[in-house]
């Protein structure tokens, strides 16, 4: 059976409270104006790679990208993210916190090289660091503004291989290995 694969930096417990404060503001001006699901806290993480279905036999080979990515990157490069700001995103239809971490873009980079030398396959688009906290299916009433700075920094500690489970609430997720930064 085909694993849903993906990479992430998953949140610390006090920035998950701190963001799941925001969402529950933006879900309060919402409510009156959209179809909506908030994102469950402990579910906030960064996407690096979207992977995909992958077979489970490419799980130690993703892995050893995972290392390979990590040995590669800069040591003078700062395991920071410095979240900055939430509005819409992808057409209206979520609600993201932006974010920027020269460290995150560079070992993006690093992981698709890997995963192109091994023949891994992944989601093509660039990456953008970001947490969805919000997905909206329809509104029904004014788009409310909702943009608003966010100014809160996490350091990286550990990035993650993870599993993705869809169900009718929305998508799961299970830790398979976590690797130290």
């Amino acid at each position: 059976m085909l694993k849903r694969l993906f990479v992430s930096i998953n949140m610390p417990e006090d920035l998950a409270g701190d963001l799941e404060g925001i969402s529950d503001d933006l879900a309060a001006e919402l409510k009156h104006s959209a179809d909506f699901k908030a994102t469950e806290r402990y579910n906030y993480h960064f996407t690096i790679k979207f992977l995909g279905s992958q077979e489970p036999g490419a799980v130690p080979i993703i892995e050893n990208c995972i290392k390979k990515a990590l040995e590669n990157m800069d040591k003078e490069l700062e395991k920071k993210v410095s979240l900055k700001r939430v509005d819409y995103a992808t057409g209206n239809r979520m609600i993201w916190v932006f974010a920027k971490s020269a460290w995150m873009a560079e070992f993006a980079k690093k992981l698709e090289t890997e995963l192109l030398r091994a023949n891994v396959g992944y989601d093509p688009k660039p990456f953008t660091s970001h947490i969805t906290l919000i997905r909206i299916k329809d509104f029904f009433g004014k788009k409310p503004k909702i943009a608003r700075r966010v100014d809160k920094d996490m350091e990286i500690k550990k990035v993650s291989l993870m599993e993705s489970f869809l169900t009718r609430e929305g998508s799961e997720y299970d830790t398979l290995v976590e690797f130290q930064v």
